[in-house]
Parts: structure tokens; sequence; C-alpha cells
């Protein structure tokens, strides 16, 4: 009998093996070759487990306040029927995307009147995801990201990680790094650094004075103005002009430096572990195809991320909490 459930479980480890590493599974520091971590049109329900755990909730508007454009740059004025409040539409029900009846940690927020910018971002917070792989939403990791603001100074940090059976068949730490000048008109990347299970595996040095940007084994490129990193990304994006029109910077991966060309696909509610987002829709379509969903009344962060490699596989970052976090023990 002891050997009839050894070879049970046995096999049924290796039947989990196939489903999760089927296809091999990078959460690099740019979740692929190319494209941010830092994807479908199609959202997808996040697995019932996950629906099912209690989630903490959202930061209090009192710690992300409401979004409004930076000094010495005007609101763009809105359309008279854009002011008009709108119902929003019950959970289930899609405008412009299918959103899952999952149960909002935190009211739906308000209708508001189309983009409205970036305001002033909290010195210190973080993000918490859930990592899914694939279309049947696998739950395989955890990442958070973390931002700390001191005066001019700027760090971003991103730790991901593999959970459950993922740990136990790929176990898999990546802890990403970006830290430069911090200013009215956003990140301005000086050093980006992605380390694989202990070992640094890209790195990025943004030189503003002498215009260079140097890349792990890569020759030495001019730089070009409004320069980013795969996670600074993700974050400065709140800061472009007219961003529900699209967006364009250049982006080092510490293996790449390419123009990224991001498309607006449209305002969209969506539903989290995190909460119920009112969201600006982005995608990039390059070697991979990368979308991000930006919550347009809570700073314009970041609540999903869709990241589809040219294979085909999909991994997705969703928020299952937004919090303030204390100053850091360091120094910049």
């Amino acid at each position: 009998m002891p050997l009839i459930l050894f070879a049970a479980l046995a096999a049924s480890l290796g039947l989990h093996g196939v489903l999760l590493w089927g296809v091999e599974f990078d959460l690099g520091g740019n979740l692929a070759d190319e494209a941010p971590a830092p994807l479908s049109a199609t959202l997808v329900p996040p697995p019932p487990v996950l629906a099912a755990a209690p989630a903490k909730p959202l930061a209090k508007p009192a710690a992300l306040p409401k979004a409004r454009p930076p000094a010495g740059r005007k609101a763009a004025p809105q359309p008279a029927e854009a002011a008009a409040p709108r119902t929003a539409p019950a959970p289930g029900e899609a405008l412009g995307e299918a959103v899952a009846p999952v149960a909002p940690a935190v009211a739906a927020p308000a209708p508001g009147p189309g983009f409205q910018g970036q305001g002033e971002f909290p010195p210190h917070g973080e993000i918490r995801f859930a990592v899914y792989r694939g279309d049947r939403d696998l739950l395989v990791g955890q990442a958070v990201h973390r931002w700390d603001i001191s005066a001019d100074r700027y760090r971003l940090a991103s730790v991901t990680e593999t959970t459950g059976l993922a740990a136990l068949f790929k176990p898999m730490r990546i802890e990403t790094e970006s830290s430069g000048r911090f200013d009215r008109q956003g990140f301005h990347p000086e050093h980006y650094q992605v380390v694989k299970n202990g070992r640094v595996d890209e790195r990025a040095d943004f030189d503003d004075v002498a215009g260079q940007v140097r890349m792990t084994d890569r020759e030495t490129q001019p730089l070009r103005p409004g320069s980013q990193d795969l996670l600074s990304l993700h974050y400065q994006l709140a800061y472009q002009p007219g961003l529900d029109a699209g967006a364009a910077f250049a982006v080092a991966t510490g293996k790449r430096y390419d123009q990224f060309q991001f498309d607006a696909l449209g305002e969209t509610w969506l539903e989290t572990p995190a909460g119920r987002f009112r969201t600006l829709h982005l995608q990039h379509l390059g070697r991979n195809r990368t979308e991000i969903w930006l919550a347009l009344d809570h700073l314009l962060l970041p609540v999903q991320i869709r990241h589809t490699d040219r294979k085909g596989d999909v991994f997705r970052l969703t928020a299952v909490g937004i919090d303030p976090a204390p100053p850091p023990p360091a120094t910049f």
C-alpha cells in the first residue's frame, strides 16, 4: 500500500510540473526579452481561492490623493458632456472590456471627466501583486513594487518570487531596482539592476553628463531624452503629457535599448482583489506584447500588467493591495 500511495503522489507532482512548466517560465526583471513586467484583451477572473481570501483594503484617499495636474501645467479643457455624471457598471458588466464578478475590497470610484494627469506622488508606498501564468490563470508567484522618494532622489524596488507548487518545481527570486533623480517631470533613472537568485543578471547606467547609456555586455549608446528602464516606465507613464492619446520613450532593459510606443485603448473598469478601478488601458506592441492598466482615480498607479511573449506565453500581475509604507532605513 505505501508503494501505491507513493506512486500516486509522484504522478500528481509530475502532472502539476507539466501544467506549470510545460513552457520555460521566466519572471525576469522584464518578464521577457523586451517588454515590462514591471499580456490579452479579455480580462480573466482570478482563481477562486485568491478571490475568496480577505483582501487588504486600499489605502484611504488621504494616503493616495486624487490625481491633479502638476504645477505649471493647466488641465486640458473637458467637453461639457464628459463632465456629466455617469453610472458605474454593475459587477460583471463590461465597459469596453469584460470584467470578473469579484467582490470589491473598496467602493467603486466615482467616474471623473476622463484623463486627469498626475498629482503629488506620495513619498513612500507599495503595490502588491499576484502573478498568474497562462490562460487558465495558474497562480505561480507574487510581486511587490515599492517606491521611496526623498527630496530630488527616488528609488523603485521590485521583488518577484515563485510560490506554492511553482516554487517547488522552479524556485526563483528576482530583485529589480531603479534609482535616480525625481522632479515634477517624473523619474530620471541613473542606475538599473536585475538580480536573479542572488546573481546580477542585467544592469544599465544612464549618464546624463556624458549623454550615454551603458548596458550589460552591450556597446555604449547615445542617451535619448526622457529615457526610462523597465521598472521606472510603469510609474513614468503617469507623467507623460496627453497620455490618453498614447506615449513614447526610449527604454533600456539591461540587454536592449529600444523605443517603446504605448497606444491608449481607452477607459475601462477593472476588478482586482485590491478593489474596482476606473483605468486607462495602454498597450505596447513590439517583439512582445505588453498591456498596462493605470488607475485614473489613484495617481495613475499600475494595477494590472499583462505580458504575452513571442511564443504566446502569458503572465499577468494583478494588484492585491496598495498601501503607504514607512520611510526606508537606508539613505539614497
